[in-house]
């Protein structure tokens, strides 16, 4: 009988554990993700833009550059589509 409630015990203690960790890494997740959207907003208010796929080195000269602004993606010399935004290209 009392080897019976160690094991209940042990099984609640560890599933109590097992929460408590869950929880914490689901709160450090969450603090993280809020860090990164504050820095990024930040560094757009601050800085200038990321640089884009448009400054790649070696980028092959009949890419197509897509005309939004905030996308800037360099597309390959046919597409008829930005690849990242959807955007339709011109020309």
């Amino acid at each position: 009988m009392i080897l019976a409630d160690g094991i209940v015990i042990a099984w609640f203690a560890g599933v109590l554990l097992l929460g408590f960790v869950a929880f914490f890494i689901t709160i450090l997740a969450a603090i993280v993700r809020l860090a990164r959207r504050v820095l990024r907003s930040a560094a757009r208010l601050i800085g200038p833009a990321l640089p884009t796929s448009a400054g790649r080195a070696g980028a092959p000269a009949f890419a197509r550059l897509c005309s939004r602004p905030r996308c800037g993606y360099l597309n390959a010399g046919n597409a008829r589509f930005c690849a990242r935004c959807g955007q339709p290209l011109s020309g």
